[in-house]
């Protein structure tokens, strides 16, 4: 139906439309006046369907929020003194240009991601995807060393777990490494990012011992939404 377009009704009663909106006009005798009223029934959507805001999906850029602590995932063009001596993964409690993150299948899958997705995390700055492996240890706690590598061994594979259906942000995950079955984990611990200076960040490992210091959350999805 196009503009300006009436009908009416065997009561009496007009339907006209104006743009996507359809209108009601009924006309009623009282005892002592005539009156009109005129409100709208309904509007019909023609607009083509966009991406829900808070969903996520496969190619997204995302902040991943550690929820203990409030501080981010976060990567850098260094590498760890100790262990695999590749680049370094911290917790950040800044905001920068190193906190992005773009969300790959690790199966070819399209569209939104579902607990239950096998993911691959790359770091935007760098272009590496977030790993780890048996064998390496952590600079601070002797845990399981986390950190930015690309190879195709299959060590940068994660499954999203921690809850049922779609994904959004602001909902709590967990990601469970899919080589080893440990999760991404961090705390309060904190190492030299420099190795001699005084700079200092927030460690982020791989841990078995499951606790509440393996729970992350989306903070933002770049362009769409932003929970803090």
């Amino acid at each position: 139906m196009g503009d300006n377009v009436a009908f009416q009704s065997a009561h009496g009663s007009f339907l006209t439309q104006s743009g996507n909106t359809l209108h009601c006009r009924a006309t009623e005798i009282g005892p002592e006046q005539i009156f009109q009223v005129e409100k709208s029934l309904y509007t019909i959507d023609t607009k083509p369907k966009r991406k829900p805001v808070l969903s996520v999906a496969f190619g997204d850029y995302i902040r991943l929020k550690h929820i203990k602590t409030g501080q981010v995932l976060h990567s850098h063009d260094l590498e760890y003194k100790t262990g695999s001596l590749r680049h370094q993964v911290t917790c950040f409690d800044g905001r920068d240009e190193n906190d992005w993150w773009q969300i790959e299948s690790a199966k070819n899958e399209t569209g939104y991601v579902k607990y239950g997705s096998t993911i691959k995390l790359r770091h935007e700055a760098t272009g590496r995807r977030l790993y780890t492996v048996v064998g390496y240890q952590s600079p601070s706690t002797d845990q399981q060393e986390v950190c930015c590598y690309n190879t195709d061994d299959g060590n940068d594979r994660w499954k999203v777990v921690g809850g049922t259906g779609a994904l959004e942000a602001n909902n709590t995950l967990q990601l469970t490494h899919i080589a080893s079955d440990v999760r991404l984990h961090s705390h309060k611990n904190t190492f030299k990012i420099f190795g001699e200076g005084l700079s200092k960040q927030q460690e982020v490992t791989a841990f078995g011992g499951h606790d509440d210091n393996d729970h992350w959350t989306i903070c933002e999805i770049r362009g769409r939404c932003k929970m803090e």
